[in-house]
């Protein structure tokens, strides 16, 4: 079984080739989009279980069902940092 975390590895040695100069922009395009995906998951499994209180007038807050879509998006944000990773 294989671990997506050597491919997150891969995302910021990729993100190091962008400093050195050399350039992609659709990879680059995956990782800005993965990460941002994978930061709005995370918000929401913690907005859905009730670990993150934030907005405090939020109407996801507790609920259970924006933890499940929190956990789609992370999932899916994963395969797009996978993807891009592994690109060629």
């Amino acid at each position: 079984m294989t671990s997506s975390f050597p491919c997150l590895i891969n995302v910021l040695g990729y993100l190091l080739q962008l400093a050195r100069g050399e350039f992609n922009f659709m990879r680059l395009l995956l990782i800005v989009v993965g990460l941002f995906a994978l930061a709005t998951g995370l918000l929401w499994i913690g907005q859905g279980t009730g670990y993150v209180m934030w907005p405090s007038s939020s109407f996801m807050l507790r609920q259970t069902a924006w933890a499940w879509y929190g956990v789609a998006l992370t999932i899916g944000a994963l395969l797009i940092l996978t993807y891009a990773a592994r690109g060629r």
